[in-house]
């Protein structure tokens, strides 16, 4: 219970009006402020940055200056979702959207900020609004939006509409598809969405992984997938392969984890124990996936994996106890 009452447009108006009367010296370069909010976001001093956008937004005017006003709304909201306020950004977001009833970008990028943050059903009603306001002479952009989609889709979970959902993931990336056929999120995407387990079309999702490898981009990307369905499906020389064809660096804790896996499973002990090693030094919290992962069956017995399992696990309790 407050005593405090709420504020009317009428009264904000008065307040800024007032503000501005008693500094009639001041002259603001609002183009000024919102520049140097953008730098120090670029340096990622994002209180500073939004501490700027706030002086545009409460000493401007909604009607006279909106235009300005949305550029702070928008920058604003990138800079919380970048503090991990989630919620404040999408109000910001939201301002932009029910002010501008044109504006597609501002729905798509909190659809696609609220489908990083795990909600995807938001994501998805944001992500549409975007989809509907969005021209058709912005293919690609479309494309981008729909490829969206269908992660989102693929990822709800719902247990008695996995099937339909799964269904709707792979209509909207075919259609996207149709839009930018060598836009590499799109298809990634479909990639993704061919080697879910409600649809298993591994052989396909391959073909796919190919062809892009085929005409030269980001190989490294599509080797790994490729290499992560050989994996999945036991094919495990192939994996192999895929895995030692990519560039990567050598301080990559997956790709050494990956490879860590299929040796394991080919029965390479020393190899697996190298790279696994590795990619605990890197990052000892990996050894919590360990215990689940059956890819390290035939080496769990081995002193050597017990010892580098209880190695790593008496690290992370000593940096535990350090952080407390």
């Amino acid at each position: 219970m407050t005593d405090e009452t709420e504020e009317t447009k009428w009264g904000g108006f008065t307040r800024k009006l007032k503000k501005q009367i008693k500094t009639p010296t001041e002259t603001r370069d609002w183009g000024q402020v919102m520049k140097d909010g953008v730098i120090e976001g670029f340096y990622g001093n994002w209180d500073k940055a939004i501490d700027e956008f706030d002086n545009i937004l409460n000493n401007t005017f909604e009607n006279v200056h909106w235009s300005r006003r949305k550029d702070a709304y928008l920058y604003k909201a990138m800079c919380l979702q970048n503090l991990g306020k989630i919620d404040e950004a999408g109000k910001n977001f939201d301002k932009v959207i029910e002010g501008d009833p044109d504006d597609w970008e501002s729905p798509i990028n909190k659809g696609q900020m609220l489908y990083e943050d795990g909600r995807v059903v938001d994501a998805i009603f944001s992500l549409k609004k975007g989809l509907e306001r969005l021209s058709e002479d912005e293919p690609e952009t479309r494309a981008e939006c729909l490829a969206q989609l269908a992660a989102a889709y693929g990822d709800l979970e719902e247990s008695k509409r996995e099937e339909e959902n799964i269904k709707l993931a792979l209509e909207y990336v075919d259609e996207a598809i149709k839009l930018s056929p060598d836009n590499l999120f799109v298809l990634q995407t479909k990639i993704y969405v061919l080697i879910d387990e409600r649809l298993e079309k591994y052989d396909e999702a391959l073909q796919l992984c190919d062809k892009t490898i085929e005409a030269g981009d980001h190989n490294d990307n599509f080797q790994y997938t490729k290499g992560l369905i050989y994996l999945n499906t036991g094919k495990n020389e192939l994996a192999l392969e895929c895995f030692s064809n990519i560039e990567s660096e050598v301080n990559d804790t997956v790709h050494h984890y990956n490879l860590a896996c299929v040796h394991a499973m080919l029965g390479n002990k020393e190899e697996a124990i190298n790279h696994l090693t590795t990619s605990l030094y890197i990052d000892p919290e990996q050894v919590n996936e360990l215990e689940d992962d059956e890819s390290f069956d035939n080496i769990r017995d081995s002193k050597e994996f017990k010892k580098l399992e209880k190695l790593t696990l008496a690290h992370n309790i000593a940096g535990y106890i350090v952080d407390e």
